[in-house]
């Protein structure tokens, strides 16, 4: 009978030990997932932190290159209103001379 109570006794202390050895297994396991679970929350945090710095720096890029253009064009635009001008000046001058040697022309005939 005191075989048995042994028996028992050990199966009982060897199911406890093995028991006793999973939940540690477990616990460090969870331990070991919530590092990895802080890791990969950290690195989303920082890939989060690098698209919002990144859209923020494409933005100011892509506002300032819009200035950029719009000067550009403001500085064409005032340029080809400059050379407008000075084509209708050259056409005028020319249209004058023109007419003027017309008008020497047909004065010097009648005399």
């Amino acid at each position: 009978f005191l075989r048995t109570v042994m028996a028992c006794q050990l199966v009982g202390l060897l199911r406890w030990e093995k028991n006793r050895i999973k939940q540690a297994a477990c616990v460090l396991q969870g331990f070991s997932h919530m590092i990895q679970a802080k890791i990969l929350l950290e690195e989303l945090r920082e890939l989060e932190w690098e698209r919002v710095t990144n859209e923020s720096a494409t933005l100011i890029e892509k506002s300032y290159r819009a200035l950029n253009a719009r000067r550009y064009v403001r500085e064409v635009r005032r340029l080809f209103k400059i050379r407008q001008a000075l084509e209708l000046e050259s056409a005028r001058f020319l249209q004058r001379a023109y007419r003027g040697r017309l008008g020497r022309l047909a004065f010097f005939q009648k005399l």
